[in-house]
């Protein structure tokens, strides 16, 4: 199997929108006098009123301006400009679903489906969070045959997974807009960079056609004791080395990370709050819940 068996770093686009919202009012009036034309003089000691602007009160001009009045609400319960630090962490189902591996085989062994957790560190002002965190996630697919797309069946690898996982580390910017006092839609982008453990081996497979590559029991490491059902790990492992093992064969060993999220953010107090969120991270899709602990 030629290297392209672990080239699943995918190019997932991504935007991080940041829509600003504002409200003002029109404090201009129109002068009802022509120029040249001055009102005449008010008594000494009277001083005249202005008139009052539409939708005010009486006394209204007399209460102090508000210096947030031109800003974006705070969000949720947090007090407004306060800067927030915290950690949190967070569990999520992983999958890199069969669609996109039909992209580069023409054969697997079906969707790889794990979990991944991570924790996080927090920075909150408003309406904007810089979060730093680490993520370790399981890859480790179902054992069997792999096969290149455009490659001939005589071709194809027996595959291993022994511990396959990434070792994430990357920096988001995750904006949120509220629906209520505690509750707000969560969405944002990162990058980083990941760090593969464990092992993925693959060993030449005999007796392989366009037929059987599904049949263990005609496509398979060459004497290895399998039947329709699939192969026992002990014989696979026996003739391992008489089949050109490979390990790891062209998987870098660090590989660049993006992180595309989409979600809500519950608040359960000042401090607290739960996230609820899907995306891409990695090479696959994810959802999961997270909480994040703001000093």
């Amino acid at each position: 199997m030629r290297k392209q068996f672990v080239s699943l770093v995918v190019v997932a686009f991504m935007t991080s929108t940041v829509v600003a919202l504002g409200s003002a009012r029109a404090q201009d009036m129109p002068d009802p006098t022509e120029e040249g034309d001055k009102p005449a003089a008010a008594p000494v000691g009277d001083e005249p009123e202005e008139p009052m602007l539409p939708g005010e009160k009486p006394g209204d001009a007399d209460k102090p301006a508000d210096p947030d009045a031109d800003e974006l609400p705070a969000v949720l319960i947090e007090e407004p400009n306060k800067t927030y630090y915290g950690i949190g962490a967070r569990a999520r189902a992983v999958t890199t679903p069969g669609f996109m591996l039909d992209l580069f085989f023409d054969h697997h062994t079906g969707s790889i489906n794990s979990a991944g957790f991570g924790l996080e560190f927090v920075r909150r002002k408003r309406n904007l969070d810089i979060v730093v965190s680490s993520e370790y996630a399981s890859h480790n697919g179902e054992n069997g045959i792999w096969l290149d797309a455009g490659a001939q069946p005589g071709a194809a690898d027996w595959v291993e997974f022994e511990d396959f996982a990434f070792l994430s580390a990357d920096i988001s910017f995750i904006w949120h807009r509220p629906f209520s006092k505690f509750i707000a839609l969560r969405y944002g982008a990162g990058l980083g960079v990941g760090f593969v453990l464990g092992e993925m081996i693959r060993q030449d497979a005999s007796g392989c056609t366009s037929t059987n590559l599904a049949d263990p029991s005609g496509c398979r490491p060459a004497g290895a004791d399998c039947t329709a059902s699939g192969c026992t790990a002990q014989s696979v492992r026996n003739v391992r080395s008489s089949n050109s093992p490979k390990f790891n064969d062209g998987v870098p060993p660090v590989l660049p990370t993006i992180n595309v999220l989409l979600g809500t953010r519950i608040s359960i107090s000042p401090h607290f709050t739960i996230n609820l969120e899907g995306g891409f991270h990695d090479f696959a899709f994810f959802g999961g819940v997270g909480t994040d602990y703001l000093f």
